[in-house]
């Protein structure tokens, strides 16, 4: 999903028509640090990061289960994960299913801001299939 307040010229959205929520796959724009960095980004997960995946994995593994990565820059535009968000209540957790809580998610990041300011970033998201296999699903790489 999509919202812009702007056009995004050569996107193929909002070409004359932002203020709209769209469906839509837009391609990395070509100066994006994070898409395009002129150096690969090392990324680190903490032990006790993983340590927290394992306990809510622990809790039902019969079920899918995910939440937020956390975590801050290096000097050297490193990404270091500190920590995660589980679930929250609200989510959709079933054998082959997983949809976060968005609302507890977000209260999360935003505790995280108030506490850290800029020193706490959104890395990405995490979950766990009951399959044991790794491989994005057909729905994961969609929701790319």
């Amino acid at each position: 999903w999509t919202w812009s307040t702007q056009q995004l010229d050569g996107s193929g959205a909002y070409e004359s028509t932002p203020f709209q929520l769209k469906a839509k796959f837009l391609p990395p724009h070509s100066d994006c640090y994070y898409c395009k960095p002129e150096k690969p980004i090392t990324l680190t997960i903490q032990k006790t990061v993983l340590e927290q995946v394992e306990e809510e994995i622990g809790i039902n593994p019969t079920v899918e289960t995910g939440g937020v990565l956390i975590g801050s820059r290096g000097s050297d535009g490193s990404v270091i994960v500190k920590q995660i968000t589980g679930p929250g209540p609200k989510a959709r957790k079933e054998r082959y299913i997983f949809e976060k809580d968005i609302a507890y998610c977000q209260k999360e990041l935003n505790e995280q801001y108030v506490a850290y300011g800029t020193g706490r970033i959104y890395v990405g998201e995490w979950h766990y299939h009951t399959s044991f296999d790794n491989s994005p699903s057909p729905t994961d790489l969609k929701s790319l």
